[in-house]
């Protein structure tokens, strides 16, 4: 019987570290692609306003920018 996916992801993240095993799986860039979304709801709001798409997009650029501008002054999120 073959074990599951989840004990061959744990057989090979003690086999290579967790930092290898990160890279390599690619769960780094998705842990902080996670990170970045989950601090955006945070920093600017948890749902959007917008329905229409262009409008949408505008308001996602202008929190982003505002994030960015926040994180350049290194003022604390809260």
């Amino acid at each position: 019987m073959k074990g599951s996916s989840r004990n061959s992801a744990e057989i090979l993240m003690h086999q290579l570290g967790l930092k290898q095993w990160k890279e390599k799986t690619g769960y780094h860039e998705r842990s902080l692609a996670e990170t970045c979304v989950y601090r955006f709801k945070q920093l600017a709001c948890d749902t959007l306003k917008n329905l229409i798409f262009n409008s949408l997009h505008a308001e996602v650029l202008i929190n982003a920018k505002v994030i960015n501008a926040m994180n350049r002054l290194d003022i604390p999120e809260y």
